[in-house]
């Protein structure tokens, strides 16, 4: 099963991946960084692209709704990996608005299958964190110049959405790809009642 398109993982779910070839996508591209995986951001998850120190702006948020979210600190982050054109060009984007240039393209390089699976092993903690942040997103007081300015509400519900229904086929998809090696994920228990909740908050006041 490809989780992907399939140019895109000849793109970027690559050991090495071709900048030439990200830029004829977005020529931003050079505002992709490599090494900074020793400061890697907590809340990214396993892939190509990672974070390190980003500013408070949360500019990339805005840029890449379905693939970049913020801390509570407005600290960015890739939830979920780009599968598509699109999705490229906009986390590209994302790292073409960071002025600290925290944006990193060599995660393949460092993601082996004991450090995916100790990673999967610390979801639960995640996602308590995360669904608080989908909540306190939905009303937010907006701070010139600190996070985004407006509401992204949408960006941590996409998070949720991907952690609840993706995120497992995903990192077995994953970990194929890159070793070629086959693990079954064990399933994680987490706690989901408070979601249905918000859900119907976000519904009430944003969608269309």
């Amino acid at each position: 099963m490809d989780i992907v398109d399939i140019d895109i993982q000849k793109l970027i779910f690559q050991k090495k991946v071709d900048l030439d070839r990200l830029r004829k996508i977005n020529n931003w591209a050079d505002n992709l960084n490599v090494d900074g995986f020793n400061d890697i951001f907590w809340l990214n998850t396993p892939g190509p692209f990672y974070t390190s120190i980003t500013d408070s702006c949360g500019f990339g948020l805005i840029e890449a709704p379905l693939n970049v979210a913020g801390d509570e600190s407005w600290s960015e982050f890739v939830f979920r990996q780009p599968n598509n054109h699109l999705e490229v060009e906009q986390t590209i984007n994302a790292a073409a608005t960071e002025v600290y240039y925290g944006y990193y393209i060599d995660g393949n390089n460092y993601w082996t299958v004991d450090l995916i699976l100790e990673w999967w092993n610390k979801t639960e903690s995640r996602i308590i964190y995360l669904l608080e942040r989908y909540s306190t997103e939905l009303s937010r007081k907006i701070n010139p110049g600190f996070g985004p300015q407006k509401l992204v509400p949408q960006n941590f519900k996409a998070c949720i959405d991907f952690y609840q229904f993706g995120l497992q086929s995903y990192l077995e998809w994953y970990i194929f790809v890159l070793h070629n090696k086959k693990v079954d994920l064990p399933t994680i228990k987490c706690d989901w009642s408070k979601r249905p909740s918000v859900d119907k908050e976000f519904k009430t006041k944003f969608a269309d």
